[in-house]
């Protein structure tokens, strides 16, 4: 009899596609929900990124625009003894302390690059969403290689050959040149072709990395509201 009642009730058709609509919207939403969660924390960490990126790129520009018009100075300084005062054998000592001097006065790029380690060793570079923002990046940090490069040569030939000069010819306590004729021969201006042009192109390294500076800075200051109003959302 009980067997019978069971197989002649009917079964609510619509009740349960109701239930099961609800249950999957309910699943929906909140799949919806946690995925929203997810991109605002992560738009969140890159405007972290981004603002962190800006401070050290601003160090960075601050430095190059004190070098940069610093080695300009000192390479038109060394231009015009190399091409006028050479001209005459009898070339001013004085000039020549003065250039030596310069030699010795190096002024190299105290990057940041904290923040861009950080995020490349976390593996969070894809955080960054705009492509061409994230390639500028990249090749902004990357180039700081060939600035070490570059320095390190300019080192290492202040080393290898001015010192040894002006250790042997320079009182350097009393600022003095000890020997006229060194600095009016053949090796002085040997050096001096050297310095030249190591320090153009010392210069132009960095008037270059300025230029990607500016340009990255640009790059991130067209984000920064469209980041913030994405955050909001």
């Amino acid at each position: 009899m009980r067997t019978t009642v069971l197989m002649n009730k009917k079964i609510d058709w619509l009740n349960h596609t109701l239930e099961l609509v609800v249950v999957f919207i309910s699943i929906t939403a909140a799949f919806m929900l946690e995925n929203w969660r997810e991109n605002r924390k992560e738009r969140q960490l890159e405007q972290k990124y981004l603002d962190s990126f800006r401070d050290d790129l601003s160090a960075d520009a601050g430095v190059l625009n004190a070098i940069i018009p610093a080695n300009a100075a000192k390479l038109e300084r060394a231009a015009k003894f190399l091409w006028v005062e050479m001209k005459n054998n009898n070339w001013p000592v004085d000039s020549a302390a003065v250039i030596l001097a310069n030699m010795m006065t190096v002024d190299p790029f105290q990057r940041k690059k904290s923040t861009y380690e950080s995020v490349k060793n976390s593996g969070s570079l894809g955080v960054l969403s705009d492509y061409e923002m994230r390639a500028k990046l990249v090749l902004y940090y990357d180039s700081f290689e060939d600035v070490g490069i570059k320095e390190k040569l300019y080192f290492d030939w202040l080393n290898a050959f001015v010192f040894p000069f002006i250790n042997n010819h320079v009182d350097i306590a009393a600022q003095k040149i000890l020997s006229v004729q060194a600095v009016r021969g053949p090796l002085f201006k040997n050096l001096l072709v050297g310095y030249y042009a190591l320090l153009q192109q010392n210069l132009q390294t960095y008037q270059s990395m300025n230029r990607m500076n500016a340009a990255v800075r640009a790059k991130l200051s067209q984000h920064r509201e469209d980041g913030s109003s994405r955050i909001e959302d």
